[in-house]
């Protein structure tokens, strides 16, 4: 998040409106309520919002974090890390249901953003399950199974890589059914097949930094998933066939993109892939288009975004961008990071061609990443989920509403 955004401290603090938090207040949380402001559902001291699952096969989605607690030294080491799922009440609010922690692997550096999540189905059982690396340190790779169907909580298996990770992803990569573990490490791209065994290529810096991003998406035509890597200072993507990897040209960016995402943004369907700069002023953005079965060209760059996601706000039937962030909370040894630092939702919006806008703000609370772009109570239109907070949306979201007015934390004082 661009840190000039954010103001003097009393501007930054009266925006946003905690109303309903914990459930207190009985909130509407359809397109028809009259608050059109995001909604704190988490208290301060939680893990954030993360990713997005269905649970309880409802069929609505429900939500899962985790956050890093400073060690005991205060050293920057991270002590114990918190999981926390959320039950989706299927009008969009949510509840805990789960929480557990345990002692992260020696080396782990603390970072508020609590690591990096990817949910896939791993073991057959129909709910959904998840994968866990801390982000810019640590040798491991955390797998999280599902409790079996009608109970809520995971099963933790600590997976040693030798080398240090920089994220991690789950795809059906050989289409049997069951999905596979990526995971990219400062030398090397492995495929942990989950019927056993492990295919690894290597890869070499700059496209496999620290800050990396693995993004799962077709690239060779076969309709089964490949992967791209996004550096800090180009990417690749890299096809895999029959179990094997093969790994595209790399595509060297004009700025350095803190954001990669990937979908049909020209609705010519077929994935292309954005990677975002966010700059002090303006972001910055570089579009590969989708030229063939696997091909990409790289276009210049353009002024718009940033973004993380892409999803349909502005109900028009194009993927625009959207993202959230913010800054964080001063801490000491032995202590959980809290969710009281101010953060925003930000919007670029699509043409239908793949050139974005630039992006417009407005305030949520506790938000390094956003958890998703999707209908969470299933009122037709789409919601955003980050840090603590929901906004309920109201139809498409093409233009920014107005700031609310300034006061504390009461229903009185919440304005369209």
């Amino acid at each position: 998040m661009r840190p000039n955004e954010f103001g003097s401290l009393a501007r930054t603090l009266a925006p946003i409106l905690l109303a309903c938090a914990l459930g207190e207040r009985d909130l509407a949380q359809e397109s028809a309520a009259i608050f059109d402001a995001p909604l704190a559902q988490l208290p301060q001291d939680s893990a954030p919002f993360r990713k997005l699952l269905d649970l309880n096969s409802d069929g609505y989605l429900d939500a899962i974090g985790c956050r890093m607690q400073v060690s005991s030294s205060g050293t920057g080491s991270a002590g114990l890390i918190q999981f926390t799922a959320w039950l989706n009440d299927q009008q969009g609010r949510f509840t805990q249901a789960y929480t557990q922690s345990w002692w992260a692997d020696v080396g782990v550096p603390w970072t508020l953003t609590g690591g990096r999540l990817s949910v896939g189905h791993l073991d057959g059982n129909g709910v959904p399950d998840f994968v866990w690396c801390a982000d810019q340190g640590g040798t491991q790779v955390w797998r999280f199974t599902s409790f079996p169907p009608g109970s809520i909580g995971f099963s933790r298996t600590p997976i040693s890589i030798g080398q240090l990770v920089v994220d991690v992803e789950l795809g059906d990569f050989d289409g049997d059914g069951d999905d596979d573990l990526a995971v990219l490490t400062t030398s090397t791209l492995q495929i942990l097949w989950t019927g056993g065994g492990i295919t690894q290529t290597p890869i070499a810096l700059p496209c496999c930094a620290t800050s990396a991003n693995l993004l799962v998406v077709e690239t060779d035509g076969d309709a089964l998933p490949d992967l791209f890597i996004g550096g800090s200072a180009g990417g690749r993507a890299c096809s895999i066939e029959a179990g094997a990897l093969s790994l595209g040209p790399n595509f060297n960016l004009s700025y350095a993109p803190s954001m990669w995402t990937n979908g049909d943004v020209d609705g010519d369907g077929d994935a292309d892939i954005v990677a975002f700069h966010a700059g002090t002023t303006t972001g910055v953005y570089q579009v590969l288009r989708r030229t063939g079965p696997s091909t990409f060209a790289l276009e210049a760059p353009k002024f718009g975004g940033p973004a993380e996601y892409l999803a349909d706000i502005d109900a028009d039937g194009d993927l625009d961008g959207v993202c959230c962030g913010g800054g964080g909370c001063s801490l000491s040894a032995s202590e959980w990071p809290k969710l009281n630092f101010n953060s925003r939702y930000e919007i670029c919006v699509n043409d239908g061609s793949g050139t974005f806008s630039d992006s417009y703000s407005f305030w949520n609370v506790g938000s390094t990443s956003l958890a998703g772009a999707v209908d969470v109570d299933l009122d037709g239109d789409t919601d955003l989920v980050g840090g603590r907070t929901v906004y309920y949306g109201r139809g498409g979201l093409a233009q920014p509403f107005p700031m609310l007015a300034q006061g504390t934390d009461q229903q009185s004082l919440v304005h369209d």
